[in-house]
C-alpha cells in the first residue's frame, strides 16, 4: 500500500469503533472494516468493487469525486431496516487519483433482539411464501422480497434490493406514491392491480395486496402479490369467447332468446324483429309464457319445467304472439345452458310462417290443380314416357267415348285416326324431349266418330326432370266447320259485293283494301285496282275531312254514328259528287275494317235543291197571303171604327166594337203565322198575352181596376183550332170585363191554358158575381153565346159554364183535341 493508502489505514484504524471504507475516485469500494460491513448488513465480497450506492439506492443521487464533505442518513441493512449516518469527504490530491473516505455510523444504540429474531421469523415464513413478497418505504426504495418475487419478475434479491420500486413500475410519481402511502393508512390495506416490469424487458401483471406500518418514522408498505396473467388471459379469453358468443348470436339471423326460470333476460335483434319491436325494454324481464297462446301455455310450461332440471327437448313447433298481435308459426329449439352463472334455456327459433304459408299454398295449389284438371272444359291428359294414359279429366270421357278406367289402360295411338298417328307420336317424342307441341289432329271415338281437336302438348317434369307429358286439347270439329262455312259465307260476301250496283268499299285505318268495280266507276277509275291502296282522304272533299277523320274514329272504338251520312267525293277527273254513306265495323281477311256503302246521291241532290227552291217561293207566297189577309181585317176593322164614329147609336157602337175585337182577333192568327217560319201554327200563349191587351184597351174601364193573372203553358195550335179558340176566348174575356164586376171597383180575371195528353184545356175564372142561378147557355141568344158554342163544336171541344164553388165568380172551361 503506497504512502497514502497507509495513511488512510491508519485514520481508519483510529475510528474503528464506526464503519469505515475507503472509496476510489469513482466511488467504489476497495477497502472495508469489519464493523462497516456489520452495520450495512453485507458481508466484504458484496461491497468491495461495487459502488457504494450498495448499501442503500438512496446514495445513487450522489455525483462522485465529492468535492467537500457530506453526510447523510439513511437506511442500511435491508432485512432489518436499519437507520444509519453515512459521512463521505474527499481525502488526497483533488487534481486526480483522489479518494474518498466513507464513515459509517447506526443510529441504534442497540439491537432490540427479540424484534430481531421476530423479523428473522417473518423472513422464514415470508420465504417460504408461493405468493410474492415486497417490503418498500415511501421513498421506494426496496427493502426485502421473497424468492417468490424474485422469480416473479426475474431478478436476485441482491439486485432487486440495489433497486427501486420505480424501477419496476413505471410512472410512480412522488405525488402517486404520497396519495397511495395517504390511502393505505386511511383504509388500513388495499387491494388492487398492477403491472411489474420483469428482468427480461416484459410486464407481468400482478393482484397485490399492501398494508402500511411505521418504523423509526419511516412509513413502511408491504405488500403480497400474485401473477394473475394466466388468470386475465383466461378471463381474456372468456371475455372473447362471450364477445364471440355475443356477436354470434347478435348477428345471427335467427331469432335467439335466452330464459332463466321462464324469463327472457337476453334477446337478439332478430327476435327483436320476429317480436315486432326494436326496444328491448318490450321483451326483456318478460315470460316468454306472454307470447304464446292461452292454448298452448300448459305444453309451454312443461318443457320449461325440463330445461330447468336440465333435461334436453325435441325441437316442436308452436304459434308465437307478436306485440301487435299478429301470430307467426315458428319451429323452436331449446336447450339447457348456464348464462352469467345460473342454469337458463337458450332458444332458437325458426321463423316457419312464410314455409307453412307456402306448404298451405302447395296444398291449395294442389287442390287447384286437381279442380281444374279435373272440371277444365277442355279435356286434360298427362302420358308417362311411353305415351300411356297416366290421368284424364271427365271431358276426354265426353270426347273419346272411353271411361277413364279403360283410357288408363290404353296407350294414346289406338285413339288417332291413322293418316295423323306419325306426326301424333314425332309431337309426342319432341314434346317428352322438352319442347312444348301445339298442333291439329282427327282422333276415332270409342263409337267410331271423327273428332278434331287442336293439341298442346308440353313436357311435365319433377324436380327438373322429364317424367311423361302434360297435355290440354281443345275440340275444334264445330269451330272448323264454322271456319268452313265462314269461307264459304266470305265467298258468297265477295260475289255480292263484287256484282252489287252500289259502291262498296273496305277500309283499314282509312286505307281502301277493296272496292267494287261499281265503287271503282264513283271515283273514276276504269278498275278497282286503280283504287285499292289509297286513303278514303285522297277522294274526300276538303270540308268534309274532318267529319270523315271523326266518323271513322268513332266506327273503330265502337261508338255508336248515324247510319247514313251525307258526303262529298271528288272523283279521280275532279269531278264532285255528292254521295251518301252507310259504313258498319267489319273483319276482313283477319283484321278490323270498315266496310263502307256509297250510293251516288248528286242526281237526287240536284231535284231535291229544284224542289227546295221551289218551297222557297211557295213559303214566300203563303208569308204573303197571310199578311194580306190580315191587312184585309184590319181594313174591315177600320171601316167598322169609321162606321162607329158616324153613328151615336150607343147600342150600334157596342156591336161595332164587338166585332172589331172579333176582327182583330182573327187577324192576330194571320199575323203571328206570318211572323213564323213555319206558317202554320202559332204559340196560343203569347197570343193570349196580346188577345187579353188589345181587349184590356178596347174596353172603356178606367172606372175600374181589373187585373189579369195569366198561368199559360208552351201549346202550338194550327190556324183551324187557333181561330176558333182565339174567337171563344175573345168573348168570355169581353164578357168578364163587361158584366162581372157590375157595382164594383176592383176584379181580377185569371187565365189558364195547358195540355193533358193530347188535349188542350183553355180555362178562364173571374171573381165578380157570376152566373144567375137560372142561367143555361142554350137559352142564351146572343151572337156572342152562339159564336162560342158554334165554334166550340167545330173544335168537338167540351164547353163548361158555371159558377165558382164559392159563388165568387164564374167559372168557364175549354177542352178539346188537339190536331196533329
Amino acid at each position: 500500500m503506497d504512502d497514502l493508502k497507509a495513511e488512510l489505514f491508519l485514520e481508519a484504524s483510529r475510528k474503528s469503533l464506526n464503519g469505515v471504507a475507503i472509496l476510489s475516485r469513482e466511488g467504489k469500494v476497495e477497502w472495508v472494516n469489519q464493523k462497516f460491513c456489520e452495520i450495512s448488513g453485507l458481508d466484504s465480497k458484496k461491497l468491495l468493487g461495487n459502488c457504494i450506492d450498495t448499501i442503500a439506492s438512496d446514495l445513487k443521487q450522489i455525483r462522485f469525486p465529492i468535492e467537500q464533505e457530506e453526510k447523510l442518513t439513511l437506511f442500511v441493512n435491508k432485512e432489518l431496516c436499519k437507520k444509519a449516518i453515512l459521512s463521505l469527504k474527499p481525502i488526497g490530491e483533488k487534481d486526480g487519483g483522489g479518494y474518498h473516505l466513507a464513515e459509517l455510523t447506526s443510529c441504534e444504540d442497540t439491537t432490540d433482539k427479540v424484534l430481531e429474531q421476530e423479523v428473522k421469523e417473518h423472513r422464514r415464513i415470508i420465504s417460504s411464501l408461493n405468493e410474492g413478497y415486497i417490503l418498500v418505504d415511501e421513498h421506494a426504495n426496496i427493502h426485502d422480497v421473497n424468492a417468490a418475487y424474485c422469480e416473479l419478475v426475474g431478478y436476485s434479491r441482491d439486485e432487486l434490493l440495489s433497486m427501486k420500486l420505480t424501477d419496476l413500475r413505471e410512472g410512480m410519481t412522488k405525488e402517486y406514491r404520497e396519495n397511495f402511502v395517504k390511502q393505505v393508512h386511511q383504509e388500513g390495506g388495499v387491494k388492487f392491480r398492477t403491472r411489474h416490469r420483469k428482468k427480461d424487458g416484459n410486464l407481468v401483471d400482478l393482484e397485490a395486496n399492501a398494508a402500511a406500518f411505521e418504523r423509526n418514522g419511516t412509513t413502511f408498505l408491504a405488500g403480497f402479490v400474485w401473477d394473475i396473467t394466466d388468470r386475465l388471459e383466461s378471463q381474456k379469453r372468456l371475455k372473447e369467447s362471450e364477445q364471440r358468443w355475443h356477436q354470434l348470436v347478435n348477428n345471427n339471423p335467427l331469432p335467439v332468446i335466452i330464459s332463466t326460470g321462464g324469463i327472457i333476460n337476453f334477446v337478439n335483434r332478430a327476435a327483436l324483429e320476429l317480436y315486432g319491436t326494436d326496444d328491448k325494454d318490450k321483451v326483456l324481464g318478460k315470460s316468454v309464457l306472454d307470447f304464446v297462446p292461452d292454448e298452448d301455455k300448459e305444453s309451454i310450461t312443461k318443457r320449461i319445467e325440463k330445461v330447468n332440471r336440465g333435461e334436453k327437448i325435441s325441437s316442436f313447433e308452436q304459434t308465437l304472439m307478436m306485440l301487435s298481435g299478429e301470430e307467426k308459426q315458428v319451429e323452436v329449439h331449446t336447450v339447457p345452458i348456464v348464462y352469467k352463472g345460473e342454469n337458463a334455456a337458450q332458444t332458437v327459433f325458426k321463423d316457419i310462417t312464410e314455409l307453412k304459408q307456402r306448404q298451405r299454398q302447395i296444398r291449395i295449389n294442389q287442390q287447384r290443380f286437381m279442380s281444374l284438371f279435373r272440371n277444365n272444359p277442355h279435356p286434360v291428359y298427362y302420358f308417362d314416357m311411353e305415351g300411356n294414359f297416366m290421368g284424364a279429366n271427365k271431358k276426354v270421357e265426353e270426347i273419346s267415348g272411353y271411361p277413364e278406367s279403360e283410357l288408363l289402360n290404353m296407350n294414346f295411338a289406338p285413339i288417332i285416326v291413322e293418316d295423323d298417328l306419325e306426326r301424333t307420336i314425332s309431337h309426342f317424342e319432341a314434346a317428352a324431349g322438352g319442347e312444348v307441341q301445339e298442333y291439329e289432329i282427327k282422333i276415332k271415338t270409342k263409337e267410331g266418330d271423327i273428332r278434331d281437336l287442336r293439341v298442346n302438348n308440353f313436357p311435365m317434369k319433377v324436380f327438373d326432370e322429364i317424367v311423361g307429358v302434360f297435355g290440354i286439347a281443345e275440340d275444334i270439329t264445330s269451330s272448323k266447320k264454322a271456319k268452313e262455312d265462314l269461307i264459304k259465307s266470305e265467298q258468297k260476301w265477295q260475289h255480292l259485293v263484287e256484282d252489287n250496283p252500289q259502291a262498296v268499299q273496305v277500309t283499314i285505318h282509312g286505307e281502301i283494301v277493296f272496292i267494287n268495280e261499281a265503287g271503282a266507276r264513283l271515283y273514276g277509275a276504269e278498275k278497282p285496282i286503280e283504287v285499292i291502296g289509297r286513303s278514303v282522304f285522297e277522294f274526300s272533299h276538303p270540308d268534309y275531312v274532318d267529319e270523315i277523320e271523326e266518323r271513322l274514329e268513332k266506327i273503330e272504338q265502337d261508338k255508336e254514328i248515324e247510319k247514313a251520312h251525307d258526303h262529298k267525293i271528288i272523283s279521280l277527273d275532279g269531278e264532285i259528287r255528292d254521295v251518301e254513306i252507310s259504313s258498319i265495323p267489319i273483319e276482313y281477311q283477319g283484321k278490323e275494317a270498315i266496310q263502307t256503302v256509297l250510293f251516288d246521291v248528286t242526281d237526287r241532290k240536284k231535284k231535291e235543291s229544284i224542289i227546295e227552291a221551289s218551297l222557297i217561293e211557295k213559303e214566300v207566297l203563303l208569308k204573303e197571303i197571310h199578311h194580306r189577309v190580315k191587312n184585309n181585317m184590319a181594313v174591315v176593322s177600320g171601316l167598322l171604327e169609321l162606321q162607329s164614329m158616324n153613328t151615336d147609336d150607343e147600342e150600334l157602337n157596342k156591336l161595332l166594337k164587338e166585332s172589331q175585337l172579333r176582327i182583330h182577333s182573327m187577324a192576330m192568327i194571320h199575323e203571328k203565322l206570318y211572323q213564323t217560319e213555319t206558317f202554320s201554327v202559332v204559340d196560343f200563349g203569347d197570343y193570349i198575352r196580346e188577345l187579353v191587351q188589345t181587349i184590356t184597351d178596347t174596353i172603356d174601364t178606367t172606372d175600374k181596376e181589373i187585373t189579369v193573372d195569366f198561368h199559360l203553358g208552351s201549346v202550338r195550335l194550327n190556324i183551324n183550332q187557333a181561330i176558333p179558340a182565339a174567337l171563344i176566348l175573345n168573348e168570355v174575356v169581353v164578357n168578364s170585363f163587361k158584366h162581372a164586376f157590375k157595382g164594383r171597383q176592383t176584379g181580377s180575371i185569371a187565365i189558364t191554358v195547358s195540355e193533358e195528353g193530347n188535349a188542350v184545356v183553355l180555362e178562364v175564372t173571374d171573381d165578380g158575381i157570376g152566373l144567375p142561378k137560372d142561367f143555361e147557355p142554350e137559352d142564351i141568344q146572343s151572337l156572342g153565346t152562339t159564336l162560342i158554342h158554334t165554334l166550340s163544336s167545330q173544335l168537338r171541344g167540351e164547353l163548361i159554364f158555371e159558377n165558382r164553388p164559392d159563388c165568387s165568380g164564374t167559372y168557364v172551361r175549354l177542352s178539346f183535341e188537339k190536331d196533329i
